[in-house]
């Protein structure tokens, strides 16, 4: 089993993450694990992420999807997903798994 391992930080700019994606998963890799908030970058301490949060079918997730589907590989990114059953919309801390699996973690605390 080939396993990558992305020590790569992501950008504030939620498309430009999803671009770069094309060069950090390579092709033959079985298992593609990227960084913590990879469809975006944290900010600054105390920033209001809920403007960058997006759906579990948003364009973040197709793009892990259909990347992993071409190159037959298996991704695990983290993102801040949309939540709008909170109260005050703070988004969860998602970590997603498209590929040979399909899985989705919200880790407890963001």
């Amino acid at each position: 089993m080939q396993v990558v391992l992305g020590q790569e930080a992501s950008s504030l700019d939620s498309v430009d993450n999803r671009r770069r994606l094309e060069t950090v998963v390579p092709a033959g890799a079985d298992l593609v694990v990227l960084a913590e908030a990879w469809q975006r970058h944290f900010g600054k301490p105390g920033s209001d992420l809920r403007p960058y949060a997006e759906p579990l079918d948003g364009p973040f997730v197709t793009e892990v999807e259909r990347l992993a589907e071409e190159r037959h590989t298996t991704i695990v990114a983290g993102m801040f997903e949309r939540a709008d059953a909170t109260p005050d919309g703070t988004p969860y801390n998602t970590v997603v798994v498209r590929g040979g699996a399909h899985l989705d973690y919200r880790k407890i605390h963001l």
